[in-house]
């Protein structure tokens, strides 16, 4: 697996972009700024850009911020793929619905 020496400036901008359309997230803010200053984090933390934008997608799926739709399209992943991952990790499909 290759790691990201640092993250696209254009990934930053997707990330901030969807955390201030879907009413912003301190701990997503301060990860976009801890980024943009130590570009070489991702290589450090062994993560490429598709884990974080995943993470991140997760994380939104989880509050109830994202929709399936919205969580996929932000990692970048199929649909199916984002309910294999869900299933995978023990998170309900069903979670947005409650």
């Amino acid at each position: 697996m290759k790691y990201s020496k640092n993250i696209k400036n254009e990934n930053l901008k997707t990330i901030s972009f969807f955390c201030h359309s879907y009413g912003g997230s301190l701990v997503i803010n301060t990860l976009v700024q801890i980024l943009q200053n130590d570009p070489e984090l991702l290589e450090k933390a062994k993560l490429t850009e598709q884990e974080l934008l995943l993470e991140i997608a997760l994380i939104f799926f989880q509050r109830k911020v994202f929709t399936l739709g919205t969580a996929s399209e932000f990692s970048r992943i199929h649909q199916y793929e984002f309910q294999k991952i869900l299933a995978k990790r023990k998170i309900p499909l069903a979670l947005f619905n409650n």
